[in-house]
């Protein structure tokens, strides 16, 4: 056990930790849960604040993944309906669950600890990550909408103009908060239960060390869930204790995988795996940048559908002329506005090189291969080819400078922060300047 401080035995049965906490009281309380309060002597958990955190978001490869819906199935045993996980995860928590109901029914474990640990049933699991990057990317279209302000020299008149000043703007963003897909499925904004390998057996505050303490770690039947899950192909979050998540190419998961099949009738095994439960997640980045631009004018259109613009006015009875302000209707939008390949490709390099701190190849290597692409395979080569060139480019940097630092404001409900409004809003004054 690491000899971070010199715990007081109040300590060990009373831990604090919590956001809450000054800067200096909350390390203090997290190195106590870290290196005293959780036991040794369970299976070893999952570590996903300090060490684990893009376990599930990354593929062997280090390519970002998002989950082929197809493969989930509803989770039978849930508080509610509609809940979702991969197919081998499903079978191998009933299975689990069936057993710590076996053992509680058969006094293999107590019958005064807590119901949540021998009455299991599924509290979170699979969220869809594409929803969260369609309500993110809304998130930042809407802002910017509702704050910029034309200017009647240079106003806003078509979706030529429209996609200059949200191109400025996307940079901006872009210097604290992810913008493209890739790079927000590795962020804080997005819950970890978008993997569909794991589930949660209740809905408690991951941030309250003593919550964990109190009704997991503490529990007289804690360790023989922790070790029965692993029976099952399970690994318990050291920091969540009630979020169980698939022990990929164990044994036991192994065991689980054998009886189902991928697309060509082929069984599924550590080769296949990842090709077979999800699809990269570089696939479309550079068209959804397009459409989040696209539907951004169409909804600046529909709320703001004026424009004014200076014009200077001659009157022939007087010897000068008048700068006037005239109003006039934007141009409606209509399915031809989109990013030229030129500008996808520009606007995405720019973005990638700038979300990996300026690491991997130069910006103007970068946009050469790309453009060699793009004459080769032509204006589809957007949705693939030329995001994947970029990927490989940059998937040894994917990891950021604050990982493995812990995420200590984790919800199981996390859904895209609240922060990005107010960081959007900010950014769509700045550029409301002429340009």
């Amino acid at each position: 056990m690491p000899d971070t401080f010199n715990y007081t035995p109040e300590d060990l049965i009373n831990p604090l930790g919590s956001r809450q906490l000054s800067a200096r009281a909350k390390f203090y309380q997290r190195s106590l849960y870290k290196d005293a309060i959780y036991p040794d002597n369970v299976a070893t958990p999952l570590d996903t604040w300090y060490d684990k955190n893009l376990f599930g978001r990354v593929d062997q490869n280090q390519n970002v993944i998002i989950v082929k819906e197809a493969r989930l199935v509803t989770i039978r045993k849930g508080v509610t309906e509609g809940m979702y996980a991969l197919d081998f995860v499903e079978q191998a928590f009933m299975d689990f669950a069936d057993h710590m109901q076996r053992a509680y029914i058969t006094n293999c474990i107590s019958r005064g600890g807590n119901p949540l640990l021998f009455n299991i049933k599924a509290h979170a699991a699979y969220i869809s990550p594409t929803l969260m990057y369609n309500k993110y990317m809304t998130s930042l279209s809407d802002s910017f909408n509702a704050n910029y302000v034309d200017i009647a020299s240079k106003p806003i008149k078509k979706f030529a103009d429209y996609k200059k000043v949200f191109i400025e703007y996307l940079k901006l963003m872009c210097e604290g908060t992810p913008i493209t897909r890739t790079n927000f499925l590795l962020s804080n904004f997005v819950s970890s239960f978008i993997s569909g390998l794991k589930i949660a057996i209740d809905d408690g505050d991951a941030d309250s060390d003593s919550e964990k303490f109190t009704n997991f770690i503490n529990d007289p039947n804690y360790s023989y869930y922790v070790d029965s899950a692993k029976k099952f192909g399970f690994i318990v979050d050291k920091n969540i204790p009630w979020v169980l998540t698939a022990d990929l190419f164990s044994d036991v998961t192994l065991d689980y995988l054998e009886y189902y099949m991928n697309e060509r009738n082929e069984l599924i095994n550590k080769d296949n795996f990842f090709e077979t439960y999800f699809y990269k997640g570089y696939w479309k980045d550079i068209e959804l940048l397009s459409w989040m631009m696209s539907t951004g004018y169409a909804q600046f259109v529909s709320s703001r559908p004026f424009y004014a613009e200076e014009k200077i006015i001659f009157n022939r009875r007087c010897p000068g002329s008048a700068l006037k302000t005239k109003t006039f209707n934007r141009t409606p939008a209509s399915t031809g506005d989109t990013l030229t390949a030129k500008e996808s490709v520009d606007l995405y390099t720019w973005l990638r090189h700038k979300e990996a701190q300026g690491n991997g190849p130069t910006l103007k290597t970068l946009r050469r291969k790309s453009y060699e692409i793009l004459r080769t395979y032509g204006r589809y080569a957007t949705s693939l080819r030329v995001p994947q060139y970029i990927n490989d480019s940059y998937k040894d940097f994917l990891y950021p400078p604050h990982y493995g630092q812990a995420n200590r404001d984790l919800k199981l409900d996390k859904d895209t922060s609240s922060g990005i409004i107010d960081t959007a809003l900010e950014m769509a004054k700045s550029i409301a300047t002429p340009y």
